[in-house]
């Protein structure tokens, strides 16, 4: 019996030590996050994801105020020297949407379009007449290199509503946000080494805002909050 209860107690304290172990590499791995706040935005930059005009026609009506146009913003961390390398990416044509909407990637990366629809697509680059336009149907994917940094908006030629915003930027981490709040989104980049990186929020395509930031050796921001203001909204929707 005695046997037994000794052998219990080296099992349960092998158990513990495992789960301690496990616990604390679980909380080692969380990555470097941060909180962008929203003041006074406008309430319509939500329609604009859909149609790429500010009005829609939505299949149910939903209430516009305090909607946040998350699916067309993206945080970016930059480092002077440091940057990921190409990798291929994918987007996908579905009915009268573009999904990812926005995506960062590197310099010469090779990017394919794919359309889940029924009839051919035309997806061209607004303003960059030196990108050869990709048509694209069920049978058919189109492939584009983009070689130089900048935004790329890909958008159907014949319904404005498919488009898609390409941030190739030579980076070493990017998120997408996630609403807690009717005014404030979260961003989580993952692993990051500690040092002093710029921090970029993109909206449509277009860095909105950029500041100098540090990473601790715990991977914590020195300042996790950020603030986004009607102002910086504005810029680019006033652009030609």
């Amino acid at each position: 019996m005695r046997r037994q209860i000794e052998i219990s107690s080296s099992l349960w304290f092998a158990l513990a030590s495992f789960a301690l172990a496990f616990g604390g590499s679980a909380q080692a791995q969380e990555g470097t996050q941060g909180t962008i706040l929203f003041q006074n935005i406008p309430s319509d930059l939500d329609n604009i994801a859909s149609t790429g005009f500010r009005w829609r026609l939505p299949v149910t009506p939903q209430p516009i105020q305090g909607r946040l146009p998350l699916s067309q913003m993206r945080v970016v961390l930059v480092k002077e020297g440091e940057a990921r390398p190409a990798v291929a990416a994918r987007a996908t044509i579905k009915g009268y949407r573009v999904e990812p909407l926005t995506m960062v990637v590197a310099p010469h990366t090779a990017l394919t379009f794919s359309n889940k629809g029924s009839e051919e697509v035309t997806m061209a680059v607004v303003g960059r007449s030196s990108v050869t336009a990709l048509k694209i149907d069920s049978e058919r994917e189109g492939e584009v290199v983009l070689d130089k940094p900048g935004r790329y908006l890909f958008r159907a030629t014949d319904y404005t509503s498919v488009l898609s915003y390409v941030i190739v930027v030579e980076s070493v981490a990017d998120s997408a946000l996630t609403a807690t709040a009717p005014d404030e989104a979260s961003f989580d980049l993952g692993q990051v080494p500690a040092g002093s990186y710029e921090l970029r929020v993109y909206f449509q395509g277009a860095p909105i805002l950029q500041k100098s930031v540090e990473v601790s050796q715990e991977g914590k921001f020195n300042e996790g909050r950020f603030l986004l203001t009607r102002e910086e909204f504005q810029k680019i929707l006033d652009r030609p």
